[in-house]
């Protein structure tokens, strides 16, 4: 298994951009990756969430927290990933961006 890290900026309350996030992510992965994407499960504890979902038939299991600045994602990609692991974390770091951005112009 490969580690990743990402950072992705915020301007929102924590507790606000955690709501963001459980209403919208799924659909912007959703929409973003349309069947490539199958989310398997989903927990949140306080403002960290697990996360666990398919991606171009890959398993990908992410833990996500939502600090006063910045999500902050760790996660582990099978090493039969490796190839797309630079395209996976792009789309991650753009969805971020997508979900968190979608509730700031409201």
């Amino acid at each position: 298994m490969l580690k990743f890290n990402l950072s992705i900026p915020h301007c929102l309350d924590s507790a606000k951009a955690k709501s963001v996030l459980q209403s919208n992510l799924e659909p912007v992965l959703q929409k973003k990756l349309g069947r490539d994407f199958t989310l398997i499960d989903e927990s949140w504890l306080g403002l960290t969430a697990e996360l666990s979902f398919l991606i171009k038939g890959h398993s990908l299991n992410v833990f996500l927290q939502v600090t006063p600045k910045e999500i902050l994602l760790n996660g582990k990609i099978p090493l039969a990933a490796l190839p797309f692991k630079k395209q996976l974390t792009r789309d991650l770091m753009e969805i971020g961006r997508t979900v968190l951005a979608a509730d700031a112009s409201a």
